[in-house]
């Protein structure tokens, strides 16, 4: 009857600690992936230490109290001990913060001060490896993580560290079977979080990539339109609250029509492809922030994030008609030379939504191609 209801401890244990381990992986891993709480996103890697803190503290504490049970072997209950290794390493794995080295060293320290009795050299050795083996691993994680094996061996080190340290302040023999139910549960624990935090890893990298495709142009890798009318809102509600100014620039390929009847199609797509680099180049040189985009088939858009007069409306459009014009290709397409109409519409109080500056810029690029094209026209003004 002993014998089952050790078992019986033992299996519940291991599964408690399992179930406990899996929902902080998963809320570390949310936290660090997170686009959708504005507060999370500004304050991720503060979220991520106070939240660690608070959960570590919280085992050792739980060891700490327990202690108070059996005074005979300080911090030898397999079901706190375990979950402190497992969860210090992990989050070593996910918070990129070198603060939580720091917190490790503390707590290290901290938790060897509290229980130990009679201070042995072999265990102050132990906790100086093991708090450099973490430090190895959180500053070497996003190396390490694409193998399993570095990363099951750095976790055993550490176990056997922290273990050793453990051992170290014990005030009496331990016998074998103890050591066969600590390590049983510990490698069944590691190896159940480590492959859990894989699969979310491959889950996160998977919703990642759907993200990416859904706001990125395949053929040209600019930004779309879907992320184009995001950002436009995002950026002129920002105007509403802030009165932070932007500025919309629109431009279109002339002609391209022309470029896939006469060379074929993937010769157009080369076309619009040195396109969108070329721009996408002229928004990151840019002094201020901006960003550029394939809003339609020869269509492009840039928000530039950054109060502009007239006049530097007008330079913005001449240099960026010349980076455009010239785009050389080889081949049976090398006669070819591109120009761009180009509409340009700063925000203003009159629009009252996003749409509005977007409308004005698409009549002001139409009022250039009604006018011969390869121009521009800058808050209506025409200039060629």
């Amino acid at each position: 009857m002993e014998t089952r209801l050790v078992v019986l401890s033992f299996v519940t244990s291991i599964l408690t600690n399992i179930i406990v381990c899996l929902g902080t992986l998963a809320m570390f891993n949310w936290v660090s992936s997170s686009a959708q709480s504005k507060f999370v996103i500004r304050y991720r890697v503060p979220v991520q230490i106070v939240l660690g803190s608070i959960y570590l503290f919280y085992l050792c504490f739980l060891s700490w109290s327990t202690t108070l049970l059996d005074t005979h072997a300080f911090g030898m209950h397999w079901t706190y001990l375990n979950m402190i290794i497992v969860g210090m390493y992990m989050l070593a794995l996910i918070i990129r913060s070198k603060k939580i080295t720091a917190l490790y060293v503390v707590l290290g320290i901290l938790y060897y001060l509290v229980g130990v009795r009679t201070v042995k050299p072999i265990g102050i050795i132990a906790l100086a490896l093991g708090m450099l083996i973490i430090g190895v691993i959180h500053r070497y994680a996003p190396i390490l993580f694409g193998h399993r094996i570095v990363v099951y061996g750095g976790l055993l080190l550490f176990a056997v560290c922290m273990i050793v340290m453990v051992d170290s302040m014990a005030t009496y023999q331990l016998d074998v079977w103890f050591w066969v139910r600590q390590w049983v549960a510990l490698l069944i624990l590691a190896v159940v979080s480590v492959e859990y935090n894989y699969s979310l890893t491959r889950q996160r990298q998977h919703e990642k990539a759907i993200e990416y495709e859904a706001h990125h142009d395949g053929l040209t890798g600019l930004r779309n339109f879907t992320s184009f009318t995001e950002d436009l809102e995002e950026i002129h509600d920002n105007y509403l609250a802030t009165e932070e100014a932007y500025t919309l620039l629109e431009f279109d390929t002339d002609h391209f029509k022309r470029i896939n009847d006469r060379f074929g199609h993937p010769a157009g797509n080369t076309v619009l492809r040195a396109v969108s680099g070329a721009t996408h180049d002229f928004a990151a040189r840019l002094e201020y922030n901006a960003h550029a985009y394939r809003v339609g088939g020869e269509e492009f858009a840039m928000i530039l994030h950054h109060k502009l007069s007239a006049a530097d409306e007008a330079i913005l459009s001449h240099d960026l008609r010349g980076r455009i014009r010239d785009l050389r290709f080889n081949g049976v397409m090398e006669p070819v030379r591109l120009t761009i109409s180009v509409g340009v519409a700063p925000v203003t109080a009159d629009d009252t939504n996003y749409l509005s500056i977007y409308t004005a810029a698409d009549a002001y690029l139409y009022r250039v191609k009604q006018n011969g094209r390869n121009g521009a026209a800058v808050r209506g003004q025409i200039i060629h």
